[in-house]
């Protein structure tokens, strides 16, 4: 009989509290500031999400600070002084070093509870991959997969998750360094929506270019055609996740399901949270599904 235990990830899967609870996944919030106001990604509880991303746009400076040690140390020994083990998966290393805290903490608690299992897993992934990935997980769970089989299933399919998205606006990217500012300010001018995808180290990086949102949907879909598993006869969870994009994605569901025969009723369309978000800005849209492995 397996021994009981936990199954958690960060808040930057931004999965729904209601997800959480569903799924038996606990989770750790990451922390973001709105005009150096600081406040806990509490997968918008404490603001709307159109409140936060219209906040964005009017000009609120926004950034994030990872969990750190001591956090990660109080969270994981609330599960082990229960005599559970625990397997976490942290937000990709490739954009974050949050990896680096949950692991020495939890070789800090290792010596403290010798008895007791503490995996810490790099997911690879970001919001809705990370989703993907935890839904993945814990499925594997109830059906009473162990500890070590949910933790092998994750190191060997974590780079399966694609990742394509775009965003609309490039000040949040040049804002936080990640592209030049001038670069960032003629492309807004032109509408230059970049398709950015994760690739095996779980970093952001230029895919290919497209002008306009209507544009990049269109090599969105190019996208997930050449990629998903079995193409069109895709049959596995298929993930949207959007900043303030509710109504492009309610549309882009449509007609995915109109050419993917076996996505009905199997789309779930996420918002990207407020640590995730403050780094891409409204109107990113981003697909996550098992594809070919990344390179």
């Amino acid at each position: 009989m397996n021994r009981k235990y936990i199954l958690s990830c960060c808040s930057t899967s931004d999965l729904s509290l209601k997800e959480y609870k569903e799924l038996d996944i606990e989770h750790i919030a990451f922390h973001y500031y709105m005009d150096n106001v600081e406040h806990i990604d509490d997968n918008f509880t404490s603001i709307t999400s159109d409140a936060f991303y219209n906040a964005m746009a009017s000009g609120v400076k926004t950034r994030t600070s990872q969990v750190n040690v001591e956090e990660f140390l109080n969270y994981f020994e609330s599960f082990l002084k229960d005599g559970n083990d625990i397997i976490h998966l942290t937000l990709s290393s490739g954009i974050s070093g949050v990896i680096n805290s949950a692991t020495t903490a939890a070789t800090i608690l290792s010596e403290k509870y010798p008895d007791r299992k503490i995996y810490i897993v790099d997911s690879l992934c970001g919001s809705g991959g990370y989703a993907l990935l935890m839904y993945k997980l814990s499925e594997l769970r109830k059906n009473k997969a162990s500890i070590e089989e949910v933790k092998t299933y994750a190191e060997n399919n974590r780079l399966r998750i694609i990742h394509h998205l775009f965003p609309s606006d490039l000040r949040y990217f040049f804002s936080g360094g990640r592209v030049r500012k001038a670069v960032g300010f003629i492309s807004n001018i032109i509408h230059f929506c970049p398709i950015i995808e994760a690739n095996k180290e779980g970093k952001m990086v230029f895919k290919k270019q497209a002008i306009g949102k209507r544009k990049a949907i269109f090599e969105l879909y190019n996208l997930l055609k050449e990629t998903a598993d079995n193409g069109l006869n895709y049959n596995d969870l298929f993930i949207i996740a959007h900043a303030h994009m509710k109504d492009e994605a309610e549309s882009f569901k449509i007609q995915i399901e109109g050419e993917f025969i076996n996505l009905k009723d199997k789309i779930k369309i996420m918002e990207i949270g407020t640590t995730m978000g403050s780094h891409c800005g409204p109107g990113t849209m981003m697909l996550n599904y098992f594809g070919k492995r990344r390179d």
